[in-house]
């Protein structure tokens, strides 16, 4: 029997949002806009706009994705291996090479329990697959005319009002289970009514690609705009001038500001027009997790970017810094993606032996139990 090849269009995506996600780290915990002024500083935030999509987009990829696919407890459990396995190993090499100053409680500590403040993502993302059955189930039970309602409420509130009361009416930063549950509805909403090929019917494909690439850089420019504007008025003393100025500083960067989240729909739909199977492409997507899990666990982080020249307390002022930040993005994304699949391989083995195999079976029999699972 031949193995299914994924659609590589959107595995593409997901390699993208990863880079992206790297570009994103490199100038927020590398400190780029604090140590950048001027005209070096604006295309920063510009370039801000452009990266910001990339979380809303792995979620439409598993919404797209998962509304299709049977729920696996074996996922579940590989997931969390993956990250004891990453947080175990960098802990034991920080220690080893005296890289990072443990005591030996805050060594156990992050031994046994992992750090989520830095992979925040994955607790969203693990409560979203778990409940991914259920969420299916809704889509499901609605026809297409009370899922747009659906979704036009949730846009409007985890959105739109949040955005336009400074988070007065609802309080959400994007980086929240509520968020991830919208995106997830949208992209099942979009494979389920087959919404790239329903949408503008009498354009072509070539003319749905220039729509959803002006839409997305539209999003953008309008997004900087709010950037420049809240420096405007950062100048005058008025009260609601000052409310103003940090309803958009605050939104500017969160994952849902209402052209955020349009902006990572139109990217979405774009690589929706593309058909074409890849395996390599699909190898390298199957490694973005494993990218994310390395450079983001909690002291690689803090370190990072001060070993590579990034993080050095100094202003930069030499334009020489754009290219610097997008070559350590692809270096680090090609050496996490190695050491990913390194780990893959090994796991691979040690799945084979049996006695390993036997305790999967006991387990997963045990877990099926408890749940009543048939």
């Amino acid at each position: 029997m031949k193995t299914k090849v994924r659609d590589s269009n959107y595995e593409l995506l997901r390699i993208i949002s990863m880079l992206f996600i790297v570009t994103w780290h490199i100038l927020i915990h590398g400190k780029i806009l604090q140590q950048t002024n001027d005209i070096l500083n604006f295309v920063f935030n510009f370039v801000m706009t452009l990266l910001v999509v990339h979380v809303n987009c792995f979620m439409l990829i598993t919404g797209y994705y998962q509304y299709k696919s049977s729920f696996k407890w074996e996922k579940v459990v590989s997931f969390t291996l993956q990250i004891a396995f990453y947080n175990l190993i960098i802990n034991l090499v920080f220690k080893m090479f005296g890289l990072v100053e443990y005591t030996n409680i805050e060594f156990l500590k992050q031994i046994f329990f992992f750090n989520f403040s830095s992979y925040w993502f994955f607790s969203c993302y693990i409560i979203i697959y778990v409940f991914s059955p259920f969420l299916n189930k809704i889509i499901d039970l609605f026809d297409k005319k009370r899922i747009k309602k659906i979704l036009l409420c949730c846009f409007m509130c985890f959105s739109i009002l949040p955005f336009i009361t400074g988070n007065l009416f609802f309080s959400t930063d994007g980086f929240s289970v509520y968020q991830f549950v919208f995106m997830y509805f949208v992209g099942a909403y979009i494979r389920k009514f087959n919404f790239n090929k329903e949408f503008t019917k009498k354009n072509n494909i070539t003319q749905k690609r220039f729509l959803y690439i002006i839409i997305y850089f539209l999003c953008a420019v309008f997004n900087f705009s709010l950037f420049c504007t809240q420096l405007i008025m950062n100048g005058l003393s008025s009260n609601i001038s000052q409310y103003i100025r940090e309803i958009l500083n605050l939104y500017n960067r969160l994952y849902n500001n209402p052209l955020v989240i349009i902006q990572a729909i139109s990217l979405f739909l774009l690589f929706g027009t593309f058909d074409f199977k890849n395996k390599v492409i699909n190898k390298i997507s199957s490694l973005t997790f494993g990218v994310y899990l390395i450079h983001e666990s909690y002291y690689m982080r803090m370190n990072l970017y001060k070993w590579i020249g990034i993080d050095n307390g100094k202003m930069i002022y030499g334009k020489s810094i754009l290219l610097k930040v997008f070559v350590w993005a692809i270096i680090i994304f090609i050496l996490c993606a190695i050491i990913e699949w390194i780990r893959q391989l090994l796991f691979k083995l040690i799945s084979k032996l049996k006695f390993v195999k036997e305790i999967d079976n006991k387990f997963m029999v045990w877990i099926a139990n408890i749940l009543e699972i048939k």
